[in-house]
């Protein structure tokens, strides 16, 4: 069965792709509420049981949380199975990121680690840990009519039920964010592993080998300068190499670090709707700097496409009377070296972006 016909059995309008992966393809879809939702549909021999079970967690304990993708339904169509999702507006994290040309400052890295802490720690009050944390699972959403910017965990393929022992044995998740009990060890570990992905979110390693990289967790952060001792005391104590000295999530959003920090939630539409001392309008501005970025390649882009549609329209003779200008033979090989760029910069500005976080 197609997915198209998938869809319409889950009674799904397809409104267009956002997506293809190894394991499913992710499109928008208005299910009949008027709204626009992310359906993922896989091959019923590619979806498990886990994922079975973490989507029905979350839809039913966590679902109000502003700050994690929210599953509005699973269907069975046969030999596939469409899993309809919230959509998020925006590109992910890690997309916007290296699309944005600087860092984020500190305050705006505040305001990001707060609404991913209370993402974790909703996960973990609903006996789920995500295990593979990472900014291009973290989605990034700009409710109707609002200024607001939500970040909002995704991808939840590998998260495992602690609902028994609190303990999970099964070792997977990306390297680069892996906890040491995880990365070394063989035994078990608990929801504190989600913690220390989210501080090597605000300070990554970089290791060339595997075996660099397990000798680097097991060291003390390296101390970074231009950092307040609130935000280095926060990171050194998400990075604890030893899983009962690391923070909690809840333990997390207690610390000083976020004592400006006092947002009312609407939980019913995750609308902040009071307090703060303009923490929120920094994240705005990092946002608004990737748009003028995008909006900038996007102009690019359509530069380029008018130049290619005029290069074929005046046809293979005038070319060539270009090509033989040395003047022009420099002119076309800084448009070559400018439309590699841009081909690059627009792949990072499309619904590409939207892939890490669904499937």
């Amino acid at each position: 069965m197609d997915d198209l016909t998938c869809l319409k059995r889950a009674q799904c309008q397809l409104l267009r792709t956002l997506g293809k992966g190894a394991f499913g393809r992710v499109y928008l879809v208005d299910p009949g509420d008027g709204d626009e939702h992310a359906a993922k549909v896989m091959n019923m021999q590619d979806f498990n049981e886990r994922e079975w079970e973490a989507a029905g967690r979350l839809a039913e304990k966590i679902g109000h949380c502003p700050y994690i993708i929210r599953y509005d339904g699973i269907f069975n169509a046969q030999k596939s199975v469409v899993i309809l999702m919230e959509y998020a507006n925006m590109p992910s994290l890690g997309s916007i990121i290296d699309a944005n040309g600087r860092m984020p400052t500190e305050d705006e890295v505040k305001m990001m680690i707060w609404q991913l802490l209370q993402g974790v720690e909703a996960i973990h009050s609903a006996d789920l840990m995500h295990r593979d944390l990472k900014p291009e699972n973290i989605l990034m959403h700009n409710p109707k009519d609002t200024d607001d910017v939500l970040l909002k965990i995704s991808d939840f393929g590998l998260s495992r039920s602690l609902a028994n022992s609190g303990l999970a044995t099964t070792h997977c998740g990306t390297p680069l964010q892996m906890a040491p009990e995880v990365l070394i060890e063989n035994g078990a570990f608990n929801n504190k592993a989600d913690l220390w992905a989210v501080g090597i979110m605000i300070h990554p390693f970089k290791s060339d080998t595997l075996a660099q990289l397990t000798r680097r967790v097991v060291r003390p952060p390296r101390r970074i300068s231009g950092i307040s001792e609130d935000c280095w005391n926060l990171l050194t104590r998400l990075l604890a190499v030893q899983p009962k000295h690391r923070l909690s999530a809840q333990e997390a959003l207690k610390h000083k670090f976020f004592d400006d920090i006092f947002y009312i939630v609407d939980n019913a539409t995750g609308m902040i709707v009071g307090g703060g001392q303009g923490q929120s309008s920094s994240l705005d501005s990092y946002i608004n700097t990737f748009n003028q970025n995008q909006s900038i390649q996007e102009n690019q882009q359509k530069e380029k496409e008018n130049i290619r549609n005029k290069d074929e329209e005046g046809g293979k003779q005038i070319q060539q009377q270009q090509s033989n200008s040395p003047t022009n033979k420099i002119n076309q090989a800084s448009l070559s070296l400018g439309t590699s760029l841009v081909l690059a910069a627009s792949y990072a500005t499309s619904g590409a972006y939207q892939m890490p976080g669904y499937i």
